[in-house]
């Protein structure tokens, strides 16, 4: 797949970036609507919202959520990073928290590399996602086609790879144009910074090698990245949808996210 980097310039995105939602504990919090759909819609702004783990926000931050509206939180956090972590006030602000950890399998690639050097291996990370999380993925999207359920916020630790894998997904479904799925993927890349000054001491527990030689890489969010795993669904299953079709989403809940999530052609 070759992908056109002018995207990040806002010629194909429009904007020229997401849109963020101003936060003091988190960082990486955005709207995953307004992204046009190649029929001519609009993924509607203001219904799903993906992001950070919540466990630091603060009363600010909650009478902001509140605002938003948000119903349903979607946890991709492992078990050990809830039990560490904690939630954080989501029920404050929300009506609904579905705890949903994407297994990667038994061989579990790290997320951050096999070796201290860095993040060498999120393709297999990804494609490992796309084999093992076919009951949380199915479950994620069987919410989402609901819209009593809706806004949503799907959030991880970073916001960056379980998150941006659902994402990806959710919008390839939607009718987004690859291209635009991996601007908004390669957008958490502009929170890294900001993240590794939040996450703090945090990150010696939550990075797999540990060590802060690995902090850099965190948010290493590339095009590459989410370009060559959507070439492998591409060639092993069709493409987004067939996969999401063989792990079960049916047909029926991929067309009522459609009437949830998307403005169609005026």
């Amino acid at each position: 797949m070759t992908v056109n980097t002018d995207c990040y310039a806002g010629s194909v995105l429009g904007p020229p970036l997401p849109e963020w939602v101003p936060l003091q504990g988190a960082c990486n919090v955005r709207d995953v609507g307004g992204y046009p759909t190649v029929t001519g819609g609009r993924v509607r702004r203001g219904l799903l919202y993906r992001g950070d783990s919540p466990h630091r926000l603060s009363k600010t931050d909650v009478a902001t959520m509140r605002a938003l509206g948000v119903t349903t939180v979607i946890d991709l956090r492992r078990y050990d990073e809830v039990d560490r972590l904690g939630r954080g006030p989501v029920a404050e602000w929300s009506r609904i928290v579905v705890h949903a950890p994407l297994p990667q399998g038994d061989e579990r690639p790290t997320v951050y590399g096999a070796s201290r050097s860095g993040m060498t291996r999120l393709g297999e990370v990804y494609r490992a996602y796309a084999a093992h999380a076919a009951r949380e993925l199915s479950i994620v999207f069987g919410i989402l086609a609901n819209g009593n359920s809706l806004p949503a916020m799907v959030h991880c630790y970073a916001g960056k790879d379980r998150t941006g894998l659902v994402s990806a997904l959710v919008l390839c479904a939607l009718g987004v144009d690859e291209e635009v799925v991996i601007a908004d993927y390669a957008a958490s890349s502009l929170a890294g910074e900001r993240f590794v000054a939040l996450a703090g001491a945090e990150l010696a527990v939550s990075l797999t090698e540990g060590g802060p030689g690995n902090t850099a890489k965190l948010f290493d969010a590339t095009a590459e990245n989410m370009a060559g795993f959507l070439d492998w669904l591409c060639h092993s299953y069709g493409g987004p949808e067939a996969y999401l079709v063989s792990i079960g989403v049916g047909a029926d809940e991929l067309s009522k996210m459609r009437a949830c999530l998307v403005d169609p052609a005026p």
